[in-house]
């Protein structure tokens, strides 16, 4: 089953995050390699790798919204994630 997807705003950018399993640990992953937060539920072979991350530890998955809304939010930017990257590599 596919969490509820959140927003949260890191300066001009939008992410979508999702938060699944029991903790401690937290473990925060990007999802720069699979794309969308939503659409990586949609590849068995990565929900299956997701849900076994969150086997052990509270997962939350982040990265680009698929709302469109949240989108068009953010026009003339080259690459939405851009600032999040950034903070990610701080």
């Amino acid at each position: 089953m596919q969490p509820e997807t959140k927003y949260a705003r890191l300066g001009r950018d939008r992410i979508a995050y999702q938060v699944l399993g029991k903790g401690p640990p937290d473990l925060v992953m990007t999802t720069g390699s699979f794309g969308h937060v939503d659409m990586a539920w949609e590849d068995p072979g990565i929900a299956l790798f997701l849900r076994t991350l969150a086997s052990f530890s509270r997962l939350i998955p982040a990265g680009l919204p698929t709302h469109p809304d949240l989108a068009r939010a953010l026009p003339g930017r080259a690459h939405p994630r851009s600032q999040a990257d950034r903070a990610c590599r701080d």
